[in-house]
């Protein structure tokens, strides 16, 4: 009895000392899981999130095309920053001399001859930067002078040497007997020449149209206008035309398409080719002068004077559009106050046609100030590339001319162009 007993005991002791060994391992791995669980955790917790730097600033740099303009250019200046996708919202645009004006576009238009600084400021990012150009007059290429000829220089003769003593000559042989003659052949006969070719015969190429186009649709009594006429084919034997008026009495027509408005009125001038009596006519209204000033026939004289420089390219002549010249006379007042093609109020040119009805598919404008003719200021819009392109694009359809003059008798231009949609 007291044996089993003690083997009982032996055998509670050894399962309690297996139950301890076995229970306390897991306790011990329960925990270190935990623990590093909790670190882990804690890491990232306590992990620094990258930081987002937002990109700053740190320079304008103004720049345009060109340094150089003349009178009469307009240029766009371009503003670049550090980084090329950012630029600040608040530039401001200034120049430092009235030889020269800009728009709130960056638009510069040179006025006068000088050298101006253009400046342009961001007052959110605290930074400016400044640009020169110099503006020059206009200067009319002449043709370079002859070359002068080189001169030529006449070498001094070299002294001449003393001739040698000749020595005497020595007794000539006696000369064998000269032979006879021998006789003259006989002359051969002349060739009978050839007969002359038959004249190549005379083709005549036939008129097939003509085509008569004026500058202008209006003039006033007592000015001219002329006429162009297009024979077809160019290479036409005859591209005789003559010319006739449907009212004398209102306009009459020189033999080369000259039309000398006499009253008021519309009158057809008819061309007619000799040729195959082809005709083709354009009907022109005279009107009255309506004012002692210059300004109302200079508009006409504009237009007149832009479509002979878009002839002259090859291009199609423009309308006068009369609610055109409405809106551009608008604008030539407007320059009074300021000198860009952003108006008064800080809206585009264009938005000087407030019809509801008004809709362009292209529209154009050129500007000018201080030139004194219509002569002046088409040749001053014709020598800068700019005014250039816009007089003479295939776009337009349609002109308006606006003329302004200022107390101080400066006259402000403004030219419209236009086509509908």
């Amino acid at each position: 009895m007291f044996k089993k007993l003690i083997v009982v005991l032996t055998a509670l002791i050894l399962v309690s000392a297996i139950t301890i060994i076995v229970a306390q391992p897991r306790t011990i791995a329960k925990e270190s899981e935990q623990s590093n669980l909790l670190v882990v955790q804690n890491n990232r917790e306590n992990q620094v999130k990258p930081e987002t730097v937002t990109p700053q600033l740190s320079y304008l740099q103004l720049s345009a095309k060109k340094d150089q303009l003349t009178i009469g250019d307009t240029i766009q200046m371009n503003v670049n920053t550090n980084i090329p996708s950012l630029l600040p919202e608040d530039l401001v645009f200034s120049v430092d001399s009235l030889i020269a004006t800009i728009d709130s576009d960056g638009y510069l238009f040179a006025l006068t001859a000088g050298e101006v600084t253009v400046k342009v400021t961001s007052e959110s990012a605290k930074l400016e930067s400044t640009f020169k150009i110099t503006i020059s007059e206009l200067v009319e290429v002449e043709d370079p002078d002859e070359e002068a000829k080189p001169v030529q220089t006449t070498p001094t003769p070299a002294p001449t040497p003393t001739p040698a003593p000749t020595p005497a000559p020595a007794p000539a042989p006696t000369p064998a007997p000269a032979p006879a003659p021998a006789p003259a052949p006989a002359p051969a006969p002349a060739p009978t020449p050839a007969p002359a070719p038959a004249p190549a015969p005379v083709t005549t190429i036939s008129v097939t149209s003509v085509i008569v186009k004026a500058s202008v649709n209006s003039i006033f009594i007592n000015k001219t206008t002329t006429l162009s006429v297009t024979v077809s084919p160019s290479n036409a034997t005859d591209k005789t035309v003559t010319w006739q008026s449907s009212n004398a009495d209102v306009a009459t027509v020189s033999s080369s398409g000259v039309v000398t408005a006499k009253s008021a009125g519309d009158v057809t001038i008819t061309v007619t080719s000799k040729d195959g009596g082809f005709k083709d006519s354009v009907t022109l209204t005279i009107k009255s002068a309506v004012s002692s000033s210059p300004e109302s026939d200079w508009k006409l004289e504009v237009a007149r004077l832009t479509n002979i420089e878009r002839e002259k390219a090859g291009k199609a002549i423009l309308k006068y559009n009369n609610y055109i010249a409405a809106g551009a006379q608008i604008r030539s007042e407007e320059l009074l106050v300021s000198f860009s093609h952003t108006r008064p109020d800080g809206s585009r040119f264009f938005t000087v046609f407030d019809d509801p009805d008004f809709s362009y598919r292209y529209i154009g404008e050129n500007l000018a100030l201080g030139y004194k003719s219509p002569a002046e200021v088409v040749a001053a819009w014709m020598k800068s590339e700019g005014h250039r392109a816009n007089l003479l694009s295939d776009n337009y359809s349609d002109i308006g001319i606006g003329i302004t003059k200022s107390d101080s008798g400066r006259y402000h231009w403004a030219q419209i162009f236009y086509k509908g949609k």
